[in-house]
């Protein structure tokens, strides 16, 4: 790929979640960050290596996190190309739910409803988790065996944080198949230009979740029970002018979405590593200690999302690259968390990688993930479990027919069906 034109059309390709870059957008995220570690690529600027996105974390004055607000350049291009008035009208309702989030808001704004999010994850509530985690997982775990020889681990990694989170938020278990189903078709439309398809069924999507929000939190206030100690702490903040119903509704979609979408294919992609690299699988079933450290390095090798973005509020230069003020910035952690300047090998799943918690897929600074903790434990517990009741568990088809779903930013494993052999629990 020798000259920018090709370049920016392989960029195209990509952020329109192009199958092939989908699957493996790793050698374009390589040459970025070799090449072009500040590329602007007309609607966007991309930032490719580990310390020039670290220091965007860190520097929230001058680059924001309001993303979705009207004149940024991505919102622009996006809404620039759709082609009907009904798509934009999609567009529009979509990128105002987005505006009113805890990700899309700063300074004062964000510190506030950092405050009231905040108590949702404190180290008390994210301990009290641990044994009705553990109860889950067995309890997933002993379903996928039930399904026979073969079985599709996305079967567990998407019903485990949707109940995990459900918990926590007072959601009745029957309805996590309802926030899995809303829950990917919001997120595979989340960074727009997957065509008018993607469009509506993430408009929909995010309809259906507004009116469940919306019944629930009638529910709530009409009996007085929110069935979750967390639920109460957003309704008492509602009551007490910390936020508004629509910064209600707005955080606990988000605590939902941010819940369970990402720890998936955090969860899918890390099992799939660790299928497909059998030294790392068989080092981790005799020492299922490392169960912390292999979710670490699949976050940090496969990723829960691809990149993050800023915005510069005052024109800035960059490496040379001068980016006017509303441009958006698109951080490439799928890069950064391969740049050799940071990881040794960077490339080689390695589940004793001394520093791998420099990992940048939860971010740094002010908008450092706030639910990072119980993504953690989820991992953990996962893993553990796994690699001590199905040491001999194997992938069912060759690691280069695993298909891929999602979009660029939110790719996952479509499927992966494994074997698990026998359950050492069982005998």
């Amino acid at each position: 790929m020798s000259d920018i034109a090709t370049l920016d059309n392989e960029l195209m390709r990509l952020f329109s979640s192009a199958p092939d870059l989908v699957a493996d957008p790793f050698p374009l995220f390589r040459l970025l960050r070799e090449e072009h570690p500040v590329h602007d690529a007309g609607a966007f600027v991309l930032i490719s290596r580990y310390a020039l996105i670290k220091d965007a974390f860190l520097d929230p004055e001058n680059l924001s996190s309001q993303t979705q607000r009207a004149g940024t350049s991505r919102v622009e291009a996006a809404r620039a190309a759709l082609d009907t008035d009904e798509h934009r009208r999609m567009f529009d309702y979509i990128v105002g739910i987005e505006r009113t989030m805890l990700t899309f808001s700063d300074g004062a704004e964000h510190a506030r409803l950092r405050d009231v999010a905040a108590k949702l994850f404190t180290p008390r509530r994210i301990a009290q988790l641990e044994d009705s985690t553990q109860e889950l997982t067995d309890s997933l775990l002993d379903q996928l065996a039930a399904e026979g020889d073969v079985a599709d681990f996305d079967a567990f990694a998407s019903q485990l944080p949707a109940l995990v989170i459900g918990n926590l938020l007072g959601v009745p278990a029957a309805d996590a198949p309802l926030l899995i189903d809303w829950g990917a078709k919001i997120m595979a439309n989340l960074f727009g230009g997957q065509g008018p398809t993607v469009l509506e069924e993430g408009y929909e999507g995010h309809r259906a979740f507004g009116d469940y929000i919306g019944t629930v939190m009638t529910r709530y206030r009409e009996t007085g029970e929110a069935q979750a100690e967390a639920a109460e702490a957003l309704l008492h903040a509602a009551s007490i002018g910390l936020i508004g119903d629509e910064q209600l509704s707005a955080m606990f979609r988000e605590m939902l979405l941010g819940g369970f979408e990402t720890t998936r294919i955090s969860l899918l992609g890390t099992v799939f590593e660790l299928m497909r690299n059998r030294d790392q699988w068989r080092a981790l079933c005799a020492d299922p200690s490392l169960a912390t450290s292999a979710f670490e390095e699949g976050l940090r090798v496969f990723g829960s999302a691809q990149w993050s973005a800023r915005i510069p509020v005052v024109d800035m230069e960059l490496e040379g690259v001068h980016i006017p003020a509303d441009k958006t910035c698109i951080l490439m952690l799928g890069a950064a968390n391969r740049d050799p300047a940071v990881f040794e090998d960077p490339d080689r799943f390695d589940i004793g990688r001394a520093n791998v918690r420099q990992h940048l897929a939860f971010a740094v600074g002010k908008h450092y993930c706030l639910g990072q903790a119980l993504a953690r434990l989820e991992g953990r517990i996962a893993l553990h479990a796994l690699a001590t009741r199905f040491p001999d568990a194997e992938l069912a088809i060759p690691a280069d027919e695993v298909r891929y779903a999602g979009n660029a930013l939110f790719r996952r494993v479509a499927a992966l069906p494994i074997r698990l052999g026998g359950d050492r629990r069982a005998s």
